[in-house]
């Protein structure tokens, strides 16, 4: 079980293709909802059953998972734009042919490709328990994200697993970290700004993919001291070692 419970988290070894697998694996699960009959049965009644026995822990984790995979692939589908969505919908949905999709939205195979492999990248990340970086304004990533790390943990701690320390401490680590950003972009997105970084992380909010020229425009400052106050905000929420 210790094996498992690590292998959920260690990422870092995992070649970029290995990344894409996984993350179109869990996207074809929360598209299809594809858990036989007996699955579900089998799984309900381990949720009824006393958890005394390593195979109901096993199933009922697997259960967990799935649910965290799909908030987590929720989460990043949210803040793709519509024709990102279409195409995830198309391809991996209705089995749709990339060149027909391409078609249908009037985009050339390499930009499908981008898309595939940035957004893959992005899944591969989350659900291991990793923001990427350009997410750290996402409010609805890093709440999900938040969220289902709490769960993650509670569950390994009520059920005293056999897990590595050092994850276990890493995993509270990241929890805490994301938790407590979550809190302070939700209060920065509805309060009114105090100083200039409250300002410019406020408009980075009403549009995360504003270019950094675009922002400092709407702010009324340069492009310099934007990307300084935006610098500044994930300095004082992140551990910047989460990124390295």
């Amino acid at each position: 079980m210790q094996e498992k419970a690590n292998a959920n988290f260690r990422l870092k070894k995992n070649k970029p293709n290995l990344r894409e697998y996984i993350a179109a694996t869990a996207l074809l699960h929360y598209y299809e909802k594809d858990m036989s009959g007996a699955e579900q049965k089998q799984i309900r009644s381990a949720c009824k059953t006393e958890l005394s026995g390593e195979n109901h822990i096993r199933i009922v984790a697997r259960s967990m998972k799935e649910q965290h995979n799909n908030r987590l692939i929720e989460a990043v589908l949210q803040d793709l734009n519509e024709q990102e969505r279409q195409f995830l919908y198309e391809k991996y949905k209705k089995n749709t042919p990339e060149l027909n999709i391409g078609l249908k939205l009037n985009t050339v195979p390499t930009t499908l490709q981008y898309w595939r492999r940035s957004i893959f990248t992005e899944m591969a990340e989350l659900l291991f328990f990793k923001l990427p970086r350009k997410d750290a304004f996402s409010i609805r990533k890093v709440s999900t994200l938040a969220d289902v790390l709490r769960e993650y943990i509670d569950f390994l701690s009520q059920h005293d697993l056999d897990i590595d320390p050092d994850t276990l401490h890493e995993l509270r680590e990241r929890q805490i970290v994301y938790e407590k950003a979550g809190r302070a972009l939700q209060v920065l997105a509805t309060a009114e700004p105090k100083n200039i970084m409250e300002t410019i992380v406020k408009a980075r909010l009403a549009d995360r993919f504003a270019s950094i020229e675009t922002l400092a425009k709407r702010t009324g400052v340069s492009v310099g001291m934007a990307w300084k106050q935006l610098e500044k905000f994930i300095s004082q929420h992140y551990h910047r070692t989460f990124w390295q």
